[in-house]
């Protein structure tokens, strides 16, 4: 039961689609936390930006120069002061304060959209990943092959692998008539040309050695001479041991480049696993689970729900708090007032006196102004910004956007095209390797050109599914 428990959460928080799996992202994300208390702490400041400031309790004394045999010489003093901003500026504290609220929430989707975009970007990596570790299972399948068509053709041939069959006795000529090889007679001359053995059938070695040349048929010669039997092998077809048969070196080539792939295909599942564990990081050990189980499912829809960038919102919030600083400068060109009013209460308890006190603020040193004019510089600065922004944002599409064709592109001729001539070439290549018509060496090159052709087509794709998730988070739609 504990273990069905277990499964049965495992599967509830695995996410089914791109949206579950940015939720999850977003529960674990410390910077999607740290955005959201921000902008908490900003409607917070909002809320307390238009309250009047609090006020002051004074509490004192003042000497009324008694002589020093009094026994209490002082005056008790205790009052309040207040100070009184405009009321204009007191509003325009709170707007000011208020639009630090909407920027906190762009900049929280903002940090939504760029997560976004990292957990597309992940799947489309394992994804690509995924691929060409089954491409190379295929590819160390395609060698496998090769490696047993060689071995096949190694010990197909007559004679030792790597030396070509000789030619068997040939036929004995007259009297004196010695044994020829390969066609050539290497005794006197006496007998009749049809007496001589021909060599025979091609050999399987080294160059030179297994011929084509044809063997004398069983004649009957003059003068009581032997019967000569059809030879084998000969020195005639100079090429035909190659082209016939494989060597042990050829073998060894193609088991080095089994070798090669199978230690390639260890470093890309290292490099998986390390893609799984930065996925791990952002979502759990369960929703990475169920991307690498089905990468593809998360690249459906890589683009945020919202219609705009965040970075518009941004610009947007940063012109606004811009325009709320000048306003909030201009409202200060009006002197604050402050007032105070306090009792004296003698050491009896009689009220000596109150006494009132009203100030007010002199702007000689022009700060406020200063002030007003650098605020209005900023409002301009924000602008310009936005308008960079904007700027910046059409250009990132415009290039995604290019990059996203010339990817798809490039990956539908390579599925169309390239891939499928590949494994025509391969396929055909292999075929005439086992029945001796063509080297190791060609074999290997159709086999090397299938294997750089899928990895064009995994990259291609990879680089489609990466270049739409770009566009996706510049794009304004």
């Amino acid at each position: 039961m504990v273990l069905l428990a277990l499964v049965a959460h495992a599967f509830a928080e695995a996410p089914a689609d791109l949206e579950g799996l940015v939720r999850l992202a977003l529960e674990r994300d410390p910077e999607v936390a740290a955005a959201e208390l921000d902008a908490s702490a900003a409607a917070e400041d909002a809320r307390a930006a238009g309250r009047p400031m609090n006020p002051m309790l004074m509490v004192g004394g003042d000497s009324l120069g008694a002589m020093p045999e009094d026994p209490d010489p002082t005056m008790y003093m205790v009052g309040v002061q207040q100070m009184l901003r405009g009321w204009g500026e007191a509003r325009a504290s709170a707007d000011r304060a208020r639009v630090d609220v909407t920027r906190a929430e762009a900049d929280s989707a903002r940090v939504v959209a760029d997560l976004r975009l990292r957990l597309a970007q992940a799947a489309a990596r394992i994804r690509a990943l995924q691929a060409e570790r089954s491409l190379l299972d295929e590819q160390i399948r395609a060698a496998d092959a090769l490696w047993q068509a060689g071995v096949r053709r190694w010990g197909a041939g007559a004679g030792g692998p790597g030396m070509g069959a000789m030619g068997a006795m040939g036929a004995m000529g007259a009297t004196g008539a010695t044994q020829t090889e390969g066609g050539m007679d290497s005794g006197p001359s006496s007998a009749p040309p049809a007496a001589q053995g021909g060599g025979g059938g091609a050999g399987m070695g080294m160059p030179g050695m297994g011929g084509a040349a044809r063997g004398g048929p069983r004649v009957q010669v003059p003068a009581g001479g032997m019967e000569g039997d059809q030879g084998m092998g000969g020195m005639a077809g100079g090429t035909g041991g190659m082209a016939g048969g494989s060597s042990l070196p050829d073998l060894l080539r193609v088991e080095a480049e089994v070798a090669r792939l199978r230690a390639e295909r260890a470093g890309l599942e290292a490099r998986l696993v390390g893609e799984e564990a930065v996925l791990t990081r952002f979502v759990g050990q369960e929703a990475a689970d169920a991307v690498g189980a089905s990468p593809g499912a998360y690249l459906t829809d890589a683009a945020p729900p919202a219609t705009r960038p965040p970075e518009i919102a941004l610009a947007a919030a940063d012109r606004a708090a811009a325009e709320g600083d000048l306003r909030v400068a201009r409202s200060r060109i009006a002197p604050d007032v402050e007032l105070g009013a306090s009792v004296g209460v003698m050491p009896d308890g009689m009220v000596q006196g109150v006494n009132v006190m009203v100030g007010v603020e002199l702007p000689l040193w022009g700060a406020n102004a200063r002030a007003r004019d650098a605020a209005s510089a900023r409002v301009e600065a924000a602008a310009r910004r936005a308008e960079a922004i904007d700027r910046d944002l059409a250009a990132a599409t415009d290039a995604a956007r290019a990059a996203e064709a010339a990817a798809s592109a490039r990956a539908g001729v390579l599925r169309e095209v390239a891939v499928p001539r590949a494994e025509a070439a391969w396929e055909a290549s292999l075929v005439r390797y086992a029945s001796g018509q063509t080297t190791v060496e060609e074999a290997l090159r159709a086999w090397e050109g299938l294997l750089a052709a899928q990895r064009d087509r995994v990259a291609a794709e990879r680089d489609e599914a990466l270049r739409a998730a770009e566009r996706a988070r510049v794009e304004v739609r």
